[in-house]
This record gives structure tokens, sequence and C-alpha cells, in this order.
């Protein structure tokens, strides 16, 4: 998993947003996966994943204490909308998804100069995101579903997964 968890951190240092949001958005993908081999992905399980570990970071009280309300700006179904909308489409409208949730639109800025976010920030069914904030988000939620899994879960997710060899190795192929 280091190696999507260090390509996600390489796109947000690099600025590369659009890379950056592909990583992210397919995370989850690849954990539920990771976890259950034997099982197909599916948007009600890249929910879940959602849910249990970065849905929180996307839930807030808003409202004067005794009338505080629970606000959940993202859910794990408009993310995975999102994810179906960018990966399939390349668009950040999620209106031809039955999937989502509250939210038929996401807006990503980017960090500037001046410092400026505008994360978490809805208006309407649209919703306003930092780029490098959501991928970060996205990442620490896949680093502390990493770490609950036991040693030898790691071990053969690790044997299962991609390895990008160099071409200075000795390895051969075949």
């Amino acid at each position: 998993m280091e190696g999507f968890f260090n390509g996600l951190e390489q796109a947000v240092k690099g600025r590369n947003w659009h890379a950056s949001l592909v990583m992210a958005l397919t995370l989850p993908d690849i954990c539920v996966k990771a976890s259950d081999p034997e099982r197909k992905t599916s948007r009600s399980r890249y929910a879940a994943w959602f849910e249990a570990y970065v849905a929180p970071t996307y839930t807030r009280y808003v409202g004067a204490s005794k009338d505080r309300e629970e606000v959940k700006f993202l859910s794990g179904k408009d993310c995975y909308a999102l994810r179906c909308a960018l990966l399939h489409e390349g668009s950040d409208k999620t209106t031809a998804h039955e999937v989502r949730e509250a939210l038929d639109e996401f807006h990503f800025c980017a960090p500037g100069r001046l410092g400026n976010s505008v994360h978490m920030n809805k208006s309407g069914r649209a919703l306003n995101l930092m780029v490098d904030t959501f991928a970060l988000d996205m990442l620490a939620g896949a680093r502390t579903w990493w770490a609950t899994l036991p040693s030898e879960e790691q071990d053969a997710a690790r044997a299962r997964q991609i390895t990008v060899h160099s071409t200075d190795s000795d390895i051969q192929f075949g």
C-alpha cells in the first residue's frame, strides 16, 4: 500500500491536482479489495469504507450549543458518485449518478499564494473542497484503515498488489 500512499503524497506535493484526485478517489476501492480479495468492490462497500474512515472528517456540528445539529458535508454515497463521475467522465457533476445522496456537483480549489481556503463550503447541492485537503484526508483514512489490518493481511495484500520494477534491477520477467 505504501506505493499508493507515497504516490498520492507525491502528487499533492507536486501540485498535480488531477492525479491527486484520481489517486484519492481510487484508494477506497483498493483498500476494500485488499481487505477482502474474494469479494468484488461495489458502491456499497466503497461507501461503507468511506463512512468508517473518512466521513467523520466531513461531519460537523453547527449551531448554538443547545441546538447543535450534525451536518455531514460529504457522505460515502456522494463520494462514490464523485468517483464515478471523475473516473468515467472526467467530470465533477454527479447528477447522472443515482447513488448520489445530497450533492449534484463538486468544485475543487487549489491552494493559492494567499492561503485562502474554501474547504467544506456548501452552496445548495454543490460542495467546495480544497483539492489538497481532500486528497490528504482520503490518504489519512487509508493509512488508518491499513493500521487496523493484522500483519498477515497486510502481507497478503502486499503480495497481490502491483509492483513497479526498476529497469536497473536484475529482475527477470517471464
